[in-house]
C-alpha cells in the first residue's frame, strides 16, 4: 500500500487531498491531508467530544474551511460512512483484492467542491496505468 500510496499522492499532488488516513500518502508526499477519523488531526476529535458529536455538516465545513476539493476514504469504516456529507459526490472506488495490511478493500474517492469528477477520473485513470494490476479502478 505504501507503494500505491505514494503513486497516488504523486498524480494528484495539485489538489489539496482530504483523506480518512493519513498514511503513506500524507509521510511521503506534500499533499495536505486532513485526517477525518483524528488520528493525524485533532479536528474530529474535538467534534467528537462536544455534545453533538462528530457530524456529516462537520466533515464538510472542515473540508470547504481548508478547500479540500477531493476525499479520499475508507468508505467500509463505519466511523468515516457514517459521516459521508451527502453533498459530496463519489466519483470512484478502489477496491484492493486479497488485501492484508489495509484494513479494508475499499477506498472511494469523493468530489467535495469546486474540483469537477471528470478531473478526478482523467487523474485515476492515468495513475491506473500504472497501478497494481489486482488495484480495480470502479468510475461513476
Amino acid at each position: 500500500m505504501v507503494s500505491v500510496g505514494k503513486q497516488a499522492a504523486g498524480r494528484l499532488y495539485e489538489i489539496a487531498g482530504k483523506l480518512n488516513a493519513a498514511g503513506a500518502a500524507a509521510y511521503l508526499s506534500d499533499v495536505k491531508v486532513l485526517d477525518a477519523y483524528g488520528l493525524a488531526s485533532l479536528y474530529p476529535l474535538r467534534c467528537r467530544k462536544s455534545p453533538g458529536g462528530y457530524t456529516a455538516k462537520d466533515l464538510d465545513a472542515w473540508s470547504r474551511e481548508h478547500k479540500a476539493p477531493i476525499a479520499i476514504l475508507q468508505t467500509e469504516w463505519a466511523d468515516i460512512a457514517r459521516v459521508i456529507p451527502e453533498n459530496w459526490s463519489k466519483v470512484a472506488e478502489w477496491q484492493i483484492p486479497h488485501n492484508v495490511v489495509f484494513g479494508d478493500t475499499t477506498v472511494a474517492f469523493f468530489a467535495t467542491g469546486p474540483l469537477e469528477p471528470a478531473t478526478i477520473k482523467r487523474y485515476l485513470t492515468e495513475f491506473q496505468k500504472t497501478a497494481p494490476p489486482k488495484l480495480r479502478l470502479d468510475l461513476f
